[in-house]
């Protein structure tokens, strides 16, 4: 909306009821008694949409203002009552621009003009209020922050929240400090995460296979197996190792390892509901004698205990899957459809 149309729906607002399209909102709303008991200059003429309890004994109502099909924007606000049935909808004066779609929210002259529609809306329905709360969001009503209750937190349903006061000149203000805009937030986020994740992946390129696999568990190579089992050993207390293995046997939360040699697995979980090839990190201790002759695994040969802390299933034979670095990171970060700048 540009200065003028503003200007035009705020002199329209007074003089007329809202005529506006509201299909999608019903048109029979039962309004409270106390509010239609209220004399005429008190009610607001603008098009009731919904009419619901809030706190305790308190009822709200919300009003749309006016739509814009072209933006996908309807601009709703509230009036409330208390316990005693005292009405109020200028202190402070709420609005929600219930937005079909966040692109405007990027655009901060689209930003700035809406916060003037916001204004007039306000001066035309509420000339004495000296505080504005306009949030954007996809519902129409019953979120904290907006009118349920009031507060001047938003919930995870407000993509834009602004605290607009009126100065000692008698004129709209706002500060940045009092503007929220999550969708910009959301963007350089998504920004930063991809330079990020493009620095990791040119990094990696640089990486020996068994780093890049190492990197799925943040560990800085992959262990040796049988030497972390020998330094548990030395020091009678399981160690922690992230290295490649197989499973050949799995029964109810138990199974063995076969490669590299045969380990003890216990307490299996999650993501671990096949044979075949891992990644995983856990602790390791080798499998005492009477451990080892239980199982049929000679006196000499290497075998120990894993208890396993979290695991990747791999697709081809010894994970040789982990030398394509892009499927690494989607794999690592749960983001599968991730490419990195070009």
């Amino acid at each position: 909306m540009n200065k003028l149309s503003n200007i035009l729906f705020a002199f329209l607002l007074v003089l007329y009821p809202c005529s506006l399209r509201a299909e999608s909102y019903g048109s029979d709303v039962k309004l409270p008694d106390d509010y239609q008991n209220l004399p005429k200059e008190k009610k607001w003429r603008a098009k009731p949409i919904a009419s619901y309890p809030t706190g305790e004994k308190g009822r709200a109502i919300a009003f749309l203002l006016d739509k814009d099909n072209e933006l996908r924007l309807d601009f709703i606000s509230y009036m409330r009552s208390d316990a005693a049935g005292k009405w109020n909808g200028c202190f402070p004066f709420i609005i929600n621009v219930m937005s079909k779609g966040n692109s405007i929210f990027l655009d901060n002259e689209a930003v700035l003009n809406l916060m003037t529609s916001v204004q007039n809306y306000a001066d035309a329905l509420c000339p004495t209020a000296n505080k504005i709360l306009f949030f954007a969001s996809p519902k129409p009503f019953g979120m904290a922050g907006v009118d349920l209750p009031v507060t001047e937190k938003t919930d995870d349903n407000i993509t834009f929240a602004a605290k607009i006061e009126k100065n000692e000149d008698g004129r709209w203000s706002f500060s940045p400090d009092n503007v929220i805009n999550r969708v910009q937030r959301n963007q350089e986020d998504q920004e930063n995460s991809q330079e990020t994740l493009t620095a990791i992946y040119q990094t990696l390129q640089t990486y020996p296979p068994s780093r890049k696999a190492a990197f799925l568990f943040d560990a800085e190579d992959l262990d040796n197996p049988f030497l972390m089992m020998k330094a548990a050993k030395i020091a009678n207390n399981p160690v922690p190792a992230v290295f490649i293995f197989h499973i050949k046997q799995m029964e109810n939360s138990k199974g063995w390892i076969d490669e590299p040699f045969p380990m003890m697995l216990n307490d299996i979980y999650g993501n671990i509901t096949q044979n075949g090839w891992y990644i995983g990190s856990g602790l390791i201790k080798p499998l005492s004698p009477k451990e080892k002759m239980k199982a049929g695994i000679k006196k000499k040969s290497p075998a120990a205990f894993f208890e396993l802390e979290d695991a990747f299933k791999c697709e081809d034979k010894s994970c040789k899957e982990t030398d394509d670095i892009i499927s690494l990171i989607q794999r690592k970060y749960k983001i599968h459809d991730w490419k990195p700048y070009k």
